[in-house]
């Protein structure tokens, strides 16, 4: 892991939502499962906050 901060953005359908700052602990390495949960928190993330963001069809 690099020692300054990880930048995580977040996308949607192409479109930027926002980022995640992931500040790492010196000397650490996090296995590949713990760097695929944090992914995958992060396009869910991604996802919902765009789901929020979208404008809704008047009925």
């Amino acid at each position: 892991m690099p020692a300054e901060e990880v930048e995580l953005r977040l996308f949607d359908n192409g479109r930027y939502i926002g980022r995640f700052m992931l500040d790492p602990v010196p000397g650490s390495m996090p296995g590949r499962q713990v760097l695929l949960v944090a992914v995958t928190l992060a396009d869910q993330a991604g996802a919902a906050l765009d789901s929020v963001s979208r404008p809704t069809a008047a009925a």
